[in-house]
């Protein structure tokens, strides 16, 4: 029995490392289901996964609160959301006149 699993376990690799297709199907591709803020409604019902998700992910990665403040959310093969906020300028304090 442990013989069979051992067989197909190896035959399985076999077949993913040479049908890259198959490899998809078995693994899984990542998702994005933000994109610049809009959240892609359709992607995020195919990933059975909500709006509340997305926004608790970006509060524990990152403390963002909003969805648009996000520019990408990823929904990995893994299951996990990855986010990648969008930059904010910080005003530059050379720019600032200063008292001499």
């Amino acid at each position: 029995m442990i013989a069979t699993f051992v067989i197909t376990d190896i035959a399985v690799s076999f077949v993913e490392r040479d049908v890259p297709s198959v490899a998809k199907i078995l693994k899984g591709v990542p998702t994005v289901v933000v994109e610049n803020g809009q959240v892609l409604s359709g992607r995020l019902r195919r990933a059975r996964i909500t709006e509340e998700d997305v926004l608790e992910a970006a509060r524990h990665s990152h403390g963002l609160e909003r969805m648009d403040e996000i520019k990408f959310a990823i929904f990995e093969a893994s299951g996990r959301i990855s986010i990648i906020p969008k930059r904010k300028i910080i005003a530059d304090d050379d720019t600032a006149p200063r008292a001499d």
